[in-house]
């Protein structure tokens, strides 16, 4: 049997300073890859010209920054290989990276390893995805990120899932994760740490606003509504509408009332809890009013706490 072939592609973005250290691991690995591609997104310091210093590495290059799921669908379809791993250009692979991926690797599997990640002096590690009886690995996506670092997968199954969606630059990760999910693939996790994320401060995640943060995932979530379980409608519905709620108690009413029509498009026309005259009041009055009246009632009570 032929061994699988394995493409490491790195979107970039003024990276001369940390790219150097990545690539410096990509081709000291004990098994190598099978290519190495950089896409330089529309960079304006010295980053094309430190990728070039490297042999052995391609490189392509955008005039325009046009964002990270640009860059990583661009990188894809220049990709050779049959499986293919997204890395960050300021994060790093354990020297063993490529040995210990591929003995997880076929056509229906998405192969994840676990992954230590460094923020504001302090560490953190990933852990397994959690699995459902009833649906798999689906539920503990839709629950958990699954950094792209961490990640290989198959090409195509990548392209079937529609790739990355170039209309969101938030959450697009994990909205590609769960088409993948939604695809049926396996999800095998490889017990070891072989990436380490460091996350800057002033990275793209961090220069979004809070409500940009929220309403990221209310759009994520709606790219999935077409093909989401039944069974678990309830679930991300309530999500969005806990998002809503968020979005109107910090005053961002549009947002919220885009939020809530997209909940109700999962089938929730009324706030979940355990107190009935709640639930029952957000039916009679409408969601959008139910708000309104819990943050009044919630500023008059000096609450500042967010209804769980």
């Amino acid at each position: 049997m032929q061994s699988p072939t394995l493409s490491l592609l790195i979107p970039c973005f003024n990276a001369e300073s940390s790219i150097v250290d990545l690539l410096g691991k990509a081709l000291s690995q004990g098994v190598s890859f099978d290519e190495i591609i950089c896409y330089d997104d529309g960079s304006t310091d010295k980053t094309s010209e430190v990728i070039r210093s490297f042999k052995g590495v391609q490189l392509l290059s955008g005039r325009l920054n046009k964002g990270p799921s640009y860059a990583r669908n661009r990188l894809a379809e220049a990709a050779k290989s049959d499986f293919l791993h997204f890395h960050d250009a300021d994060d790093s692979l354990s020297l063993d990276f490529v040995e210990n991926m591929l003995l997880h690797l076929s056509e229906d599997v998405v192969a994840y390893c676990d992954m230590k990640t460094s923020y504001n002096e302090k560490t953190y590690y990933s852990s397994a995805l959690q699995v459902n009886d009833e649906h798999g690995v689906l539920l503990g996506v839709i629950q958990q990120m699954l950094h792209l670092n961490r990640t290989v997968f198959p090409k195509q199954a990548f392209l079937k899932a529609g790739g990355f969606n170039e209309q969101i630059d938030v959450c697009e990760d994990k909205l590609l994760t769960i088409q993948l999910a939604l695809l049926g693939l396996t999800f095998k996790h490889v017990d070891k740490t072989l990436v380490h994320r460091v996350r800057q401060t002033g990275s793209l995640l961090d220069r979004k606003s809070w409500n940009e943060k929220e309403m990221a995932l209310v759009v994520m979530y709606e790219q999935i509504l077409q093909n989401i379980p039944d069974s678990l409608r309830p679930y991300v519905g309530e999500k969005i509408l806990n998002a809503a709620w968020n979005l109107h108690y910090r005053g961002f009413i549009k947002d919220s009332q885009y939020a809530v029509k997209v909940a109700r498009s999962f089938g929730i026309c009324g706030w979940t809890s355990s107190n009935t005259f709640l639930t029952f009041c957000s039916r009679i009055i409408g969601i959008d009013n139910f708000f309104a009246a819990r943050k009044t009632w919630s500023s008059l009570l000096n609450n500042e706490r967010l209804i769980e």
